[in-house]
């Protein structure tokens, strides 16, 4: 379930490559101008999971300047089952069932920015609000499906003068703009794990076998955080690649806002403290927040434009 009025968002590159690679370069702002079109004909959308589902932008609006896009993605799925209402003081029940055709919504706010960092020349900033049931994962599959058909072009091969066919594909990447330092002032400790791929002699030729893996989990005391909990993930660290365990994750607890997240990190690095992931950033807004916008609400978008790039 959403807060009321908190939201995670995201930070994560966004762009839009070219297959082949040797093709031209696809321009996000055209993307997203053509996507804008397809969104002002109600024609944005995609049904998934067997038409049981349904991904779709309901809104995109692009800064005069071409600086910036707003955009606001809404996921749509009528296997969810049907909410329902306690009443806290009796627990009394009362649940409202879909109608034919209807299917539990929620939509996630996205602010991209158009002009490129000169540290990621092909890459644009995209803060996405953190939304169960609309990510990543659901995001990039989607906006290939509306751009293929919009932007499949030929082209000229340079190398040998052939005319070949390209398509647009769109990568999305989390920003690794955080350290782990950074975050455990943040967050609490909860626990270490730590994978170590291994060969069975006795398997290692049987076709049936792909990898084996050696798993411990560490655990760690109450409200470990700051300086002292990353000093032990340091010793995590260097005892156990001692052991041949080349991966860690490190699984970090925050109070504000109740979110749980796992940080991959390479026993190889010297310091646990300088391994970078994705960043989150929380924002508060002073009104009720929708679990479902029909438009995009202009007190969070706020909220989003005034986080640090």
């Amino acid at each position: 379930m959403l807060d009321k009025r908190e939201r995670w968002i995201h930070y994560y590159n966004i762009k839009v490559i070219p297959v082949p690679e040797d093709a031209p370069n696809y321009s996000l702002l055209e993307c997203l101008r053509l996507l804008q079109m397809r969104v002002a004909d109600m024609a944005c959308y995609k049904l998934i999971n067997k038409d049981q589902a349904c991904m779709r932008i309901s809104e995109i609006k692009i800064s005069k300047d071409g600086s910036k896009a707003a955009i606001l993605f809404q996921y749509s799925d009528s296997n969810v089952s049907d909410p329902a209402f306690s009443r806290l003081d009796s627990g009394e029940l009362r649940h409202e069932p879909k109608l034919e055709g209807e299917g539990v919504a929620v939509s996630a706010h996205a602010m991209i920015y158009l002009s490129q960092d000169e540290l990621r020349p092909f890459d644009n900033l995209m803060l996405l609000e953190d939304v169960p049931g609309i990510g990543k994962t659901k995001i990039i599959p989607f906006l290939n499906s509306q751009l293929k058909p919009l932007l499949t072009r030929e082209y000229e091969d340079p190398t040998d003068g052939v005319i070949k066919v390209c398509v647009p594909m769109v990568v999305m990447e989390h920003h690794a703009s955080q350290s782990l330092k950074e975050d455990l002032e943040q967050g609490e400790l909860r626990f270490i794990e730590l994978v170590r791929d291994e060969t069975v002699q006795e398997l290692d030729e049987d076709p049936y076998l792909v990898e084996a893996r050696s798993t411990i989990r560490v655990k760690v005391a109450p409200k470990s955080t700051g300086d002292g909990a990353l000093d032990f993930v340091n010793k995590c660290k260097g005892h156990f690649s001692k052991k041949g365990y080349n991966t860690m994750k490190v699984v970090l607890h925050y109070p504000i806002g109740k979110k749980q997240r796992t940080v991959s990190v390479s026993t190889v690095r010297e310091d646990a403290g300088e391994s970078l992931f994705g960043r989150m950033e929380l924002v508060t807004c002073g009104v009720d927040l929708p679990q479902c916008s029909k438009s995009l609400h202009e007190d969070l978008m706020k909220l989003i434009l005034d986080l640090p790039k």
